[in-house]
């Protein structure tokens, strides 16, 4: 636990151990993993690789089960993901990772109140402005903003009094040669 570097790598295994494995993430999750990858982002707060791969694994943990979604969301992995997105701000590896862990776990209404009231909306949007020349950040912060949005009126209303029509239109006007910035950017506009 104390070591960065064994937790960087564990995260990583259990990142790549879970990818578009339906049966890993259930093993992993039943086995404490998500537990663990949660501790590690904990314990080591300020080291930006645990962040980038504990987000990753988190992704890919909750990626098509509902049941890691609601696990990742009850044991605190919303604000632990936000927690490394403030802390990493520079880093668009974590904003990123960041972003799809968000948009995987959006998938239980819920978790669109907890991650919206926990002030994801404006770390969202600040990953965005903070990486505009990215076009990984931006097609998955908007991509995060589509989904806080769908079908969740006050999120929409939060999004939209938060800059966040502005933000979607100038990803878009940057990024204009990016059919993934395009796409997840109309995606946010329609809801």
């Amino acid at each position: 636990r104390s070591s960065a570097g064994v937790q960087y790598k564990g995260c990583g295994a259990l990142w790549s151990l879970a990818a578009d494995n339906a049966d890993n993430q259930g093993k992993i999750a039943v086995a404490g993993g998500i537990a663990d990858v949660l501790t590690a982002m904990r314990d080591h707060r300020s080291n930006v690789e645990v962040q980038r791969q504990g987000c990753g694994a988190l992704w890919t943990l909750a990626a098509h089960n509902d049941d890691n979604k609601s696990r990742i969301a009850t044991a605190g992995g919303i604000n632990l993901v936000l927690a490394a997105m403030r802390e990493h701000r520079p880093d668009a590896g974590v904003q990123e990772r960041g972003c799809r862990v968000l948009v995987s776990i959006t998938g239980i209404d819920d978790n669109k109140i907890r991650i919206a009231d926990a002030g994801g909306i404006a770390d969202i949007q600040e990953a965005m402005r903070a990486h505009r020349s990215h076009a990984g950040v931006q097609e998955l912060g908007l991509d995060a903003l589509w989904h806080l949005a769908a079908h969740n009126e006050d999120n929409q209303a939060k999004i939209a009094a938060a800059g966040g029509i502005a933000d979607v239109l100038a990803a878009m006007r940057a990024h204009r040669s990016n059919a993934g910035v395009q796409r997840q950017g109309c995606g946010a506009l329609w809801c």
